[in-house]
């Protein structure tokens, strides 16, 4: 049995961004891995279901041996039922609409394989499927329960359907237009029921192109359209539908600023799609110094994208920094959010909604040198894009670096990651908390 503890109010260290009202928040319960000296442990996956039932894939030197696990925690933070994974290099976790849960990655041994595996709610195990040949990147269901599998086979862009019980409904691969080197990074799908591919493809300069393919739910493709510059490298990463046919992407360019010495560069970027593949909005070269990348995408219900960026930190500081865009479908971005610790590092976790509308990002941040513990750091947004509060909580002597991050039922979010139990030792930890605007309370 995972410890677990119940602590009453706990007031997060709040500090004021752009319009920060605080807030006070409430820690429900945490529960740990338990340790016995072998090593790190981290939480490496993360999903919450409408009952509020919390799925945690859990990797590392947990124990005496390398393992994961997959584990049900109740929304009390009662442990359910814990399940052993294979070896594998976790892509993610995934929840069916049936409530059901899929983990899907890839065999540490050679010949590689791709794995995927479902269980039910109950633990009880559906299916498992594991294949040689294609490298299998990024999975998502559709409101009917079909599954999708993509990513590269042969050097073309592959996307598989599969049904409930695991068999394949179709497959396909498509070869992009210099018959190159040609892979999907991401896959997504909509209320119609049509499923958004994207990665890059090959171009007659040598150089990839970002690209999105919408296909329908038979693996016809609709559309495609490709974005790239003759001297640039350019490749999307995410995809998320606009709930109206369309989609948002984010990705990544790299290119060689000129000058001297000459450097090489890498800045994020993110555009809007819609229903027929017509591009409106977007931004480019999100990058204030140094490199950026996008790390994760969502559309809130006035149908704007919020995209969480990685990017390096200004000359006067070492490290990276979390930063949130907010873009329109049909105008340009704002970037919204800039989090800049003093010394150290922040880096982003994922995004997530709210039932009233508001945005939140997880993240953590760290000393650049390694003299200070990890902190989770959670910044909340208004719906109309209003920077409302940014927490940061931890101590100096037991780190907290939950990157990973999910809403639940009643106001509730889950973090998880990793705590430090020594000075040698990280555990996995999930937490819940309860998080209620109002008059910030000293700690």
């Amino acid at each position: 049995m995972q410890p677990r503890e119940r602590i009453g109010a706990l007031v997060l260290i709040a500090t004021a961004g752009a319009a920060s009202v605080g807030a006070q928040t409430t820690l429900d319960w945490r529960s740990w891995a338990p340790g016995d000296g072998g090593g790190d442990c981290a939480v490496v996956a993360l999903a919450v279901d409408p009952s509020g039932a919390i799925y945690t894939v859990e990797a590392g030197a947990c124990e005496l041996d390398e393992r994961a696990d997959l584990r049900r925690r109740e929304p009390d933070g009662t442990l359910t039922w814990t399940r052993r994974l294979p070896a594998l290099l976790l892509g993610g976790l995934e929840l069916a609409p049936d409530g059901d849960v899929v983990v899907f990655g890839r065999t540490t041994r050679a010949p590689e394989r791709f794995v995927v595996l479902r269980w039910a709610g109950t633990g009880a195990a559906r299916w498992a499927h594991s294949e040689f040949g294609p490298k299998l990147t990024s999975v998502a269901f559709d409101a009917q329960g079909t599954l999708y599998l993509a990513g590269s086979s042969q050097a073309d862009l592959w996307l598989r359907a599969l049904s409930q019980d695991g068999s394949t409904a179709w497959d396909a691969t498509f070869d992009g237009p210099a018959h190159g080197s040609d892979s999907a990074s991401d896959v997504a799908t909509d209320p119609f029921g049509d499923v958004f591919l994207v990665g890059s493809v090959s171009s007659a300069s040598g150089k990839p192109d970002a690209t999105i393919r919408k296909l329908s739910p038979d693996g016809q493709t609709l559309w495609e359209r490709s974005f790239g510059y003759a001297q640039d490298s350019e490749t999307y990463v995410r995809v998320v539908s606009d709930r109206a046919g369309g989609a948002f992407v984010g990705g990544s360019a790299a290119f060689v600023q000129y000058g001297w010495p000459p450097q090489s560069r890498v800045v994020a970027f993110g555009a809007h799609y819609d229903a027929s593949g017509t591009h409106g909005g977007g931004f480019d070269a999100v990058a204030w110094s140094g490199d950026s990348s996008v790390r994760d995408l969502c559309v809130d219900p006035s149908g704007e994208a919020w995209i969480a960026v990685l990017s390096d930190q200004p000359p006067t500081h070492w490290g990276t920094r979390l930063a949130v865009v907010r873009l329109a479908s049909d105008g340009p971005s704002q970037s919204v959010f800039q989090y800049v610790p003093v010394s150290g590092e922040s880096w982003p976790g994922n995004l997530m909604l709210d039932v009233d509308g508001s945005v939140l990002a997880s993240g953590a941040q760290g000393d650049y040198f390694g003299a200070a513990a990890n902190t989770t750091v959670l910044p909340r947004f208004a719906a109309e894009g209003t920077p409302a509060w940014i927490q940061t909580f931890g101590s100096p002597t037991s780190g907290l670096g939950a990157t990973l991050a999910a809403c639940a039922p009643n106001g509730r979010v889950v973090l998880a990651g990793s705590a430090g139990v020594s000075t040698k030792q990280d555990t996995a930890v999930v937490m819940q908390v309860a998080l209620h605007d109002g008059p910030w309370r000293a700690p």
